[in-house]
């Protein structure tokens, strides 16, 4: 578990010590989905899951995970375990112990996407960035304690987030992974992961990419899914996920 920190109101998203500053602790641990690490390996998946989620995780097996051809190909996926109780509000915990991860254990790794266990990834239309997705360059606050977005004016006093990129699914080089792991260090945490990500980027003074194809609903009408402009496909249940896979118009089975 990452240390604990105190911080008083005017100080909360201006300083931090020790935020993230010792790795997170595994239960599990899979070393071997990047060995031998002299093994070139284009992009590696990180999908955001809760324990009870075994459906969603078998379909996403079952379907478009079958191009990384069970973590034998250029593409593999991770699935790791962290001693923290997982909830909405651990995401950030969630998605660093997977940076942390893949900074240590896959070097030879290009790139990374991080993406949820309700999206379908279209691997055909993966594109390389430095930091993309589906990106708006600024956005405000959720001040509705009703909502799963809510922030509190202690633990984000300011107007606007920085520009983001949708945590439904991202895409960067591991270069710039292992400098957020670094300066994840310094930057105060935020229980919103893309918006902690995205507070990181902006220190480091990246660039956002916005890129076509990160997609919130899909039309099955027009049956889009062999179209190499799309990447991703965000809240499909497990049912929706496998009829994408397996109709007619998807020309890009393995």
């Amino acid at each position: 578990m990452p240390k604990t920190f105190e911080l008083n109101q005017t100080d909360k998203q201006q300083k931090c010590t020790g935020c993230f500053s010792e790795s997170i602790h595994l239960i599990t641990d899979k070393i071997e989905i990047c060995n031998p690490s002299n093994k070139y390996i284009d992009i590696l998946i990180m999908i955001t899951s809760f324990p009870q989620n075994k459906l969603s995780r078998n379909a996403m097996r079952d379907t478009w995970l079958r191009h990384t051809k069970n973590n034998t190909g250029n593409i593999r996926y991770d699935i790791i375990l962290g001693s923290f109780k997982d909830a909405y509000n651990s995401l950030t915990f969630k998605t660093l112990m997977g940076f942390q991860w893949a900074n240590k254990r896959c070097p030879n790794a290009q790139f990374v996407m991080k993406t949820d266990d309700d999206v379908y990834v279209h691997n055909p239309g993966l594109k390389k960035s430095h930091f993309g997705g589906r990106c708006q360059h600024i956005a405000s606050p959720v001040r509705d304690k009703r909502s799963k977005w809510y922030a509190s004016f202690d633990s984000y006093p300011e107007k606007t987030y920085p520009g983001y990129c949708s945590g439904t699914g991202y895409v960067t080089s591991l270069n710039v992974i292992t400098k957020i792991v670094k300066i994840s260090k310094s930057v105060p945490f935020f229980n919103l992961e893309d918006v902690f990500v995205a507070l990181c980027i902006k220190k480091l003074v990246l660039r956002l990419n916005p890129i076509t194809g990160f997609m919130l609903a899909y039309d099955f009408v027009n049956c889009k899914n062999n179209d190499n402009k799309l990447v991703t496909i965000h809240q499909v249940s497990v049912s929706i996920l496998r009829r994408i896979w397996e109709i007619p118009c998807n020309a890009n089975k393995v």
